[in-house]
């Protein structure tokens, strides 16, 4: 599904955190949004699947506007940047949460078969009564990701999903990612980390107080817009298609 955002803008007691943000993603994209703290990258991603409502302009999912929650949670997951990881619940339990739109009374066997299929698809079968609280923090947002999926959503939004992950653990959600983009589902995806952002993008945008700084292919990674983003000095390595980014002196 694509995302049409219109001119939107949105403060918190007064003080603006987005200004004039416009932009289409389109079905399939897989988004970064980039910049520095206090930029609105969280900010963008809930006024995108309607926690925050913008103070102007409008959010379109296939050129609408966005339906009711219980609608919505059918077509858009998101997966905030802190979760509760002390629940007792059961790796396949946490999984089945994610029908919660779906269900009327009790879940069917339908919820259960596609709790079952996406914690196969995803290598977790071999964790589903496992409690989520004794797993590593890869497999834990593996597991979140799941709940995501279990939504059936043609839009995922994720907000820092790697934070306070290791590298193999952060290879291995966004390695994950990658694998649902390439199925048509569009993700918009807040990172902090530059040089995992640039790898995993298929578009990058920078966000730089509140307002779009750049927004485009790996064409967009310069040193000039990067300097200008983080404020520092900054050295591009380019190793065929990779990008890498070195700050200065190191």
């Amino acid at each position: 599904m694509k995302i049409s955002i219109h001119d939107i803008e949105f403060s918190y007691n007064g003080t603006p955190v987005l200004e004039d943000i416009t932009c289409t993603i389109e079905k399939g994209d897989f988004i970064t949004l980039v910049g520095p703290n206090g930029s609105g990258k969280s900010t963008l991603i809930k006024c995108m699947n309607g926690i925050l409502r913008p103070h102007k302009g409008t959010v379109l999912v296939n050129d609408q506007s966005l339906p009711s929650p219980d609608e919505l949670a059918k077509k858009m997951a998101y997966v905030p940047q802190s979760e509760n990881k002390k629940t007792s619940l059961s790796v396949f339990d946490t999984v089945l949460l994610g029908r919660k739109p779906y269900i009327h009374w009790k879940p069917s066997k339908h919820d259960l078969i596609i709790t079952a299929d996406i914690l196969k698809s995803l290598h977790l079968g071999s964790l589903a009564m496992k409690e989520v609280n004794k797993l590593s923090g890869g497999q834990q947002q593996a597991v979140f990701i799941a709940r995501a999926l279990a939504q059936e959503p043609s839009i995922l939004l994720l907000d820092e999903p790697t934070a306070n992950l290791d590298i193999k653990h952060q290879i291995e959600v966004l390695d994950l990612l990658k694998s649902l983009s390439n199925q048509d589902i569009t993700i918009v995806i807040a990172l902090h980390d530059i040089n995992m952002a640039i790898r995993y993008a298929g578009k990058i945008m920078m966000l730089k107080e509140g307002k779009i700084f750049a927004y485009g292919g790996k064409e967009t990674v310069t040193e000039q817009h990067i300097e200008s983003l983080y404020d520092i000095k900054v050295h591009i390595i380019r190793d065929m298609e990779n990008i890498f980014i070195v700050p200065n002196g190191l």
